[in-house]
């Protein structure tokens, strides 16, 4: 791009220039794709429960309400868990899609509040369908265990590892004790690009 100039052909001018960089940083991908995203609005689905403690509507103890929306998923949304209830709530089968680049990464984000016993806690668990055997692998803990937060929080735990493998994901519920309950909503499994 020029300047034309010819006007001021007996006159002095000075010519500058200014460049606007306006940076913006933000912790959002660039691009994400939504791989699963279930907020319960519409019931429980094909979720299920093992040992059957996992609940789905609203809460009537501990925060009094979902994160988002009236139906979330719950250990006894009215109350205490009962002891010695260890039990999964196991996702639908999901395929995850394969990473086509170093730059793309696979995340399970869901919203929490739970309020656990010293002896209790919580924990998400991958595991893989085997298409050669036609059979489910055993289930593997994956990001750190929970055990205490009392208000709704963000969770995040990377899936990336099982890039292009059939999945089921569990939120674990273990239990050697009893004291209020566990509560899930908003859960998404995005491709971050």
């Amino acid at each position: 791009m020029g300047v034309l100039l010819a006007r001021f052909q007996r006159v002095s001018v000075w010519l500058g220039f200014c460049l606007l960089v306006l940076f913006c940083f933000s912790n959002t991908p660039a691009y994400a794709l939504d791989v699963f995203v279930d907020d319960f609005e519409g019931g429980q689905g094909d979720w299920f429960a093992d040992n059957g403690v996992w609940q789905i509507g609203t809460p009537t103890a501990g925060p009094a309400s979902c994160f988002e929306g009236s139906q979330c998923m719950g250990t006894i949304l009215d109350g205490n868990y009962p002891p010695d209830t260890d039990s999964p709530l196991i996702s639908p089968v999901i395929d995850l899609p394969t990473l086509v680049s170093v730059d793309e990464e696979l995340h399970l984000r869901f919203w929490t509040w739970f309020s656990y016993n010293l002896s209790d806690s919580g924990q998400v668990q991958v595991q893989v369908y085997n298409y050669g055997t036609e059979t489910w692998g055993a289930w593997e803990n994956i990001g750190i265990p929970v055990v205490n937060n009392s208000s709704w929080s963000l969770k995040d735990v990377d899936l990336s590892a099982y890039a292009g493998e059939t999945v089921r994901i569990a939120f674990f519920h273990t239990v050697l004790l009893f004291r209020d309950f566990t509560l899930f909503d908003m859960i998404q499994l995005i491709l971050d690009r």
